[in-house]
């Protein structure tokens, strides 16, 4: 088998492992996108970053390879001789070249099967139709009118130079360091190259820029493949040997360090076969006038400037042809190797990350179900005791409502004493006052009986909270228990004593004038008056009795009285004693009738009316203590409905989380499951790439 068929057979084998290498980096990016949080915390983010920056890589990686043709990039300064060294090597003037910054664009030149030489100019995503071009024509005038950063394929007939007939890509590069904007594009367009020529002058050195760039193709795709060509070695001339030599070791201990250091090369040759000492214009025309025939003078300085170049070519050409494998799929496969050797690692501490935490959430839910189960069963156990606590502590404060309001309003006429309205003999006046009387008597009675059990209640109130709340919070972790929760049972309640109205207006008394000294002051009809009744039916009543009481002492049956009596009122002492009695009755007569318009009569109505609102006020204890129980029950419930909620919804967050730590565990023995497949994976493309290796490296 030929070394371009091993070529071929390996660019074909090799694309195909890195293929499957580039599946099983996705799939283990996936296995990251997909695994659960729980999982992805003990991680750490640069093996997750590590991880990308192995994806993107390998692709780049997968990019270069299923590319055709060999690549050769040149890469160097402005004015280093780039263009005049591929001009060399082609034997012919190809590309343009001059002092100054001559190439602006990207030139790519392969090797054709056809007659005539073709161009095609790339600006961005615009690409131009291919010209036709004759060999003689002066195509680099075309150039002038390329944007910077573009690229221009170059199609020469590649039976003029054996070179191009190797299957190889030639590439012609912008100097650097002439804009950040075409040195971004030199990276982006010659990184994936399979050779590096990099090309100096003689009179520099290797600078941080081209460092930079090699690194930055180390990290991206593989260590690269360089070669270092000190350009313009014909300065030398004229310089004395030691002098020379001085110089070439310089430029040979700098080349080394950094073939070994910085850039991270891949080259394993001795320094000798990597640096070569020529001169690009001088090599092209010597080679130009030995096409023509001419003699070419050597010196003994430019004669190992040739010799030089002849080396740079032939190793160029061992590089494509006999070193081409290891050239091209040396530095990827060990690349890759290194690469399956940290997915590997990777995978391991992912699986030993995943059985440790899916160990951990199996402890886990079992606690969580053992906390639900043991919360749902406290808490209805906690619910009735309550619900009965409640009911008894009801029960005492109707009780104690009960003795002190039946107590107060036996008391009630001590209220009156500081009570002053207005009192006049009208209907309007006595519905305002009674009104008024109503509210002043309702109010002191409220006021009594707060104090003398509203602070007990209140005490009681909060005592049966904090009771209620402190048994159900013990069914709470700390962290789960609100901070309003906690400072509940620190308001004290304040217990609304509302007695309805008693609408006694509607009942009108009799406040008219009764002599209480007179002989029938012990005789008297009710004083109190339905609510339609008129003064005239009142003083009816009064005469039928001063009637019914004069019949009687007339018929009475008993003559010895009546005899008695006539005697009596015959006899002149008695006449006296009559009429000092009249007299007595009328100064007292005039006394009272006199007191009852001052006060007297306000008095009477009063103490009437305070009679009529004490015997509906006990018609009223039932709606109090209905109220005040209401009250009770409505905070004492609310407290419990809250912290039963709380509970409830501490409940929900378990279940919640016992149900996201199923989730996890399904999630993490699926994780598992992949990651052993992806393991499996692993081994078999090493295997693939030491088989690769065996078979076209070694």
């Amino acid at each position: 088998m030929t070394e371009i068929q091993d070529l071929k057979h390996a660019q074909n084998d090799a694309f195909l492992i890195f293929s499957d290498l580039s599946e099983l980096i996705q799939d283990v990016k996936q296995l990251l996108a997909t695994s659960p949080d729980v999982l992805l915390d003990e991680l750490s983010e640069d093996q997750i970053k590590q991880i990308d920056q192995l994806f993107f890589q390998i692709c780049n990686i997968r990019e270069v390879l299923s590319r055709p043709g060999f690549k050769v990039v040149f890469f160097g300064r402005t004015s280093s001789g780039k263009s005049t060294l591929i001009n060399a090597l082609l034997r012919e003037q190809i590309l343009p070249m001059g002092l100054g910054h001559t190439t602006n664009c990207f030139i790519q030149i392969k090797g054709e099967d056809s007659e005539f030489p073709t161009l095609t100019i790339q600006r961005g995503a615009d690409i131009q139709p291919t010209t036709k071009l004759n060999r003689s024509e002066k195509w680099q005038s075309l150039l002038k009118e390329v944007d910077e950063g573009s690229i221009v394929y170059l199609s020469w007939p590649n039976f003029t130079n054996k070179l191009l007939s190797e299957d190889i890509i030639l590439v012609d590069s912008p100097g650097v360091d002439v804009d950040l904007q075409l040195d971004e594009s030199i990276n982006e367009l010659c990184s994936d190259a399979d050779l590096f020529v990099l090309v100096q002058n003689s009179e520099s050195t290797i600078m941080m820029r081209e460092k930079k760039f090699f690194e930055d193709i180390s990290s991206s795709i593989s260590n690269p493949n360089i070669i270092i060509v000190e350009n313009r070695w014909d300065c030398t001339d004229g310089e004395e040997d030691d002098v020379v030599q001085g110089v070439r070791n310089q430029h040979l201990t700098r080349c080394q360090e950094f073939l070994d250091g910085e850039s991270r090369s891949s080259s394993q040759e001795s320094i000798s076969s990597r640096v070569f000492f020529v001169s690009g214009r001088e090599e092209l025309r010597a080679r130009q006038s030995e096409d023509r025939g001419r003699y070419v003078d050597e010196g003994r300085g430019r004669f190992a400037r040739r010799q030089h170049f002849h080396a740079l070519e032939a190793e160029i050409k061992r590089l494509v042809t006999v070193s081409a494998l290891s050239t091209k799929y040396g530095a990827h496969v060990r690349s890759a190797l290194y690469m399956l050797e940290t997915i590997s690692r990777f995978l391991y501490e992912y699986s030993e990350f995943a059985q440790s935490t899916t160990t951990h959430l199996i402890v886990k839910e079992g606690d969580l179900f053992n906390s639900i189960s043991d919360i749902q069963m406290k808490m209805e156990g906690i619910t009735l005791q309550i619900r009965d606590q409640i009911s008894k502590m009801l029960e005492y404060i109707v009780y104690k409502i009960s003795v002190v309001y039946n107590e107060e309003v036996e008391l009630i006429e001590d209220l009156t004493e500081d009570f002053s309205a207005s009192y006049f003999e009208d209907s309007e006046v006595e519905n305002i006052y009674f009104a008024e009387f109503e509210k002043y008597i309702i109010k002191g009675l409220v006021k009594k009986i707060k104090n003398r059990v509203g602070t007990e209640m209140s005490l009681l109130i909060l005592e049966n909270k904090e009771a209620m709340i402190k048994s159900i919070v013990g069914l709470l972790p700390e962290e789960k228990i609100p901070d309003e929760l906690k400072s509940a049972n620190q308001n004290q309640t304040e217990v609304v004593f509302t007695i309805l109205p008693l609408d006694c207006q509607a009942v009108h008394v009799d406040t008219s004038f009764r002599f209480s000294n007179g002989i029938l002051s012990g005789i008297s009809p009710s004083r109190v008056r339905l609510p339609h009744m008129n003064r005239t039916a009142g003083y009816r009543n009064n005469i039928i009795y001063f009637s019914k009481l004069i019949g009687l002492v007339l018929a009475s049956q008993n003559s010895m009285s009546g005899m008695l009596l006539s005697s009596l009122l015959l006899r002149k002492r008695t006449v006296q004693l009559m009429f000092g009695l009249v007299c007595v009755q009328s100064c007292l007569y005039a006394y009272e009738w006199l007191k009852w318009n001052h006060s007297g009569r306000a008095q009477q109505a009063t103490k009437l009316y305070t009679k009529i609102i004490k015997e509906r006020l006990k018609l009223c204890l039932g709606s109090l203590t209905t109220s005040i129980c209401s009250q009770i029950k409505s905070e004492l419930y609310t407290t419990l409905q809250t912290s039963c909620n709380l509970v409830e919804s501490s409940l929900h967050n378990l279940e919640a989380d016992f149900v996201i730590h199923r989730e996890n565990l399904a999630s993490l023995t699926k994780s598992l499951e992949s990651s052993a497949e992806l393991s499996r994976r692993s081994g078999a493309v090493r295997s693939s790439l030491l088989a690769f290796e065996s078979l076209y490296l070694n």
